[in-house]
């Protein structure tokens, strides 16, 4: 008798554990599943974790690259032949270059969101951001100072001159929705001396200088630099900084892959999915929106061809930032002085 309820119950545990694998692998068969017709969370998760060929792969999935028009392609091409690089690039499919364009805007993404709090309002999300750049980013004295040249690059060295410290924190105030603008600043000779960045929200402007750790809420550019302004006291500090500056220009430092219609598409997408981290949009409605919502005069606006300049300089010695440069560190010091 003893020996039948031992039988019983080891056919009992048997059965039982023959249950648990069958839910556990039938489980993963539906979420392997799911994956295979979710090409949009096979891109995040590759994004997430740095798989380049998953990325790319599950970005061909989600964009017919063949369906787009030449005349839509081919937009912005004069921005990639006047720099040197093949408008060819424009019609291709996404590649390795893309794949780079995705993991910066998703680790500033990321970095940004570290950086702040949920709970804030938009003028402590941006003095925070702009804290953070200051308290991590050196000042590079010159060009021989620096690694690299990309905003990933400079945040990972540590070390920036004016123009880089301001493209970082451009990319940061990108990630959490705020549309800033770079400023080049130009002396009597006409020759830009410097650079900082504005940002406006909730109408009111921001100025802000990185490399100078210098910054002002509710005064814009052309204010800073109106005679009839010469005795603010903000204007009066700021001119013994950056002296004989007599004029400014207003610009945005975009990846060329940005003006690249399969990733304008792509973005889309992955917008009304909710899997957004604010990768591009089209650069004609951005370009309105920004002139409609502050008052950067139209004649002094203009798209930056720097980063195309960059791309090619990177294409022809043939340099790609490393993994480590492409993977911010968890551990690294992101909250500024002022928030610890």
């Amino acid at each position: 008798m003893k020996r039948k309820y031992c039988l019983f119950a080891i056919l009992f545990v048997l059965f039982a554990i023959f249950i648990i694998v069958k839910i556990f692998f039938h489980k993963n068969e539906v979420e392997i599943s799911t994956s295979q017709f979710d090409p949009a969370s096979d891109f995040i998760y590759a994004i997430q974790n740095g798989n380049s060929e998953l990325a790319i792969q599950s970005a061909n999935k989600l964009i017919d690259t063949q369906s787009i028009s030449l005349h839509q392609a081919t937009k912005y091409s004069l921005f990639f032949k006047n720099s040197g690089i093949n408008p060819a690039y424009l019609t291709d499919k996404f590649n390795q270059l893309d794949y780079i364009f995705w993991r910066r805007r998703f680790l500033f993404h990321d970095l940004a969101h570290r950086i702040i709090k949920n709970d804030m309002t938009d003028e402590q999300k941006i003095i925070c951001l702009y804290e953070a750049v200051t308290t991590h980013i050196g000042k590079a004295e010159n060009l021989k100072d620096l690694k690299g040249f990309w905003p990933e690059q400079i945040w990972h060295n540590r070390n920036g001159l004016c123009d880089r410290q301001s493209w970082v924190l451009f990319e940061l105030l990108r990630s959490v929705g705020f549309k800033p603008v770079m400023v080049l600043l130009y002396n009597s000779k006409n020759i830009s001396h410097h650079t900082l960045l504005t940002v406006y929200a909730n109408k009111k402007s921001y100025i802000l200088d990185p490399f100078c750790k210098v910054k002002k809420a509710k005064m814009t550019i052309e204010q800073l630099l109106d005679p009839s302004m010469k005795k603010d006291p903000f204007v009066m500090e700021y001119t013994k900084l950056m002296p004989d500056t007599q004029s400014a220009s207003y610009s945005l430092f975009f990846s060329p892959q940005e003006y690249v219609m399969r990733n304008i598409l792509l973005a889309d997408i992955l917008r009304k999915k909710r899997l957004n981290f604010y990768l591009t949009e089209d650069m004609g409605t951005l370009v309105d929106s920004l002139l409609r919502d502050t008052n950067i005069p139209a004649e002094k606006f203009n798209l930056s061809t720097y980063p195309f300049i960059l791309l090619y300089d990177d294409l022809k010695n043939n340099r790609f930032p490393n993994q480590n440069i492409l993977s911010f560190q968890k551990s690294s010091s992101v909250t500024p002085s002022s928030m610890r």
